[in-house]
C-alpha cells in the first residue's frame, strides 16, 4: 500500500543527485547483500524464538512481531529476549 502524498516527495528527492540513490534503495526495497543479510537475521530470530523457553503464546507473539518487522523484531528479540534464550 502506497500513500499518495509520499510518492511526490520521493519523486522530488529522487531527482536530487546526492539523495537520489538512497531514496531509490528505500523505495525499491533492499536487495542483494542487504536483503540476504536481512533474511538471515529474520530466520535466526524466528528459529531462536522457536527454541526459547517461552510459552506457546509468547513465542507466537514474538514470531508475529519478527515477521511484521523483519529487522526490528529480531533486533528487539536479541536485546530483550536474552533471558528466554538458552
Amino acid at each position: 500500500m502506497t500513500f499518495p502524498l509520499v510518492l511526490p516527495a520521493l519523486a522530488a528527492l529522487s531527482a536530487d543527485p546526492v539523495l537520489g540513490s538512497a531514496v531509490d534503495t528505500v523505495r525499491n526495497g533492499f536487495s542483494g547483500l542487504f536483503g540476504l543479510l536481512g533474511l538471515i537475521f529474520l530466520i535466526w530470530g524466528v528459529v531462536s524464538i522457536a527454541k526459547s523457553s517461552l510459552g506457546t503464546g509468547g513465542k507466537a507473539i514474538w514470531i508475529i512481531v519478527a515477521i511484521i518487522f523483519p529487522f526490528l523484531g529480531p533486533l528487539c528479540w536479541l536485546i530483550f529476549g536474552g533471558r528466554f534464550r538458552g
